[in-house]
């Protein structure tokens, strides 16, 4: 009897490592690629939502994918205020964990954070995408609900931040090409 629970905590273990393998699996080379690893990160992680923001080498930066319309104005958000969780992903090249956008520690994300929970979200965790020295965007994923990821969550966000910086490098190849070598950390927003 003791041994039936092990058998389907490693079984549901296994089920999920076989759906996050499907999904990074089945992603192709096309700009729908993005659209399809922001819609499993829905399906897969306990989130609400995902989006991913981008700033190409020309300086431009915008989103360019969200899963529903709260996920689309958390990314105009960080866009048009200049700061959030995208924002500082991008900029320290390490993913941003929100648990409970109500608690944000004083004076961080001032204007994000009050807005974001107007949009209906609850928290926000942003992982960066980037190769070495070379940054692209954030990942972005949303709940309704506060609380943290857990630690299976979090591994498979960050394997799907990995996968969606490789198709953000293969469908926007002109768009985004390597910054320049300096390790200036300046504003990008």
């Amino acid at each position: 009897k003791s041994s039936c629970p092990a058998i389907r905590r490693v079984t549901s273990a296994d089920a999920r490592s076989d759906r996050l393998h499907r999904l990074l699996s089945d992603v192709g080379d096309d700009r729908q690629a993005i659209e399809r690893l922001c819609r499993g990160c829905v399906d897969h992680l306990s989130v609400s939502g995902a989006g991913v923001s981008v700033v190409a080498s020309s300086g431009d930066r915008g989103f360019v994918f969200a899963t529903d319309d709260v996920s689309a104005r958390i990314e105009e958000l960080q866009v048009s205020l200049g700061e959030g969780p995208c924002v500082d992903a991008w900029t320290s090249r390490l993913p941003v964990l929100e648990p409970d956008l109500a608690r944000v520690p004083g004076g961080r994300w001032m204007a994000f954070a009050p807005a974001a929970k107007a949009a209906g979200t609850a928290l926000v965790f942003s992982l960066p995408l980037h190769v070495g020295r070379t940054r692209l965007g954030a990942m972005d994923v949303y709940r309704k609900t506060r609380g943290g990821l857990s630690d299976a969550d979090l591994r498979d966000a960050l394997s799907l931040s990995d996968a969606l910086t490789q198709a953000l490098l293969r469908s926007h190849p002109q768009e985004l090409e390597a910054e320049p070598a300096s390790d200036e950390r300046g504003q990008i927003f």
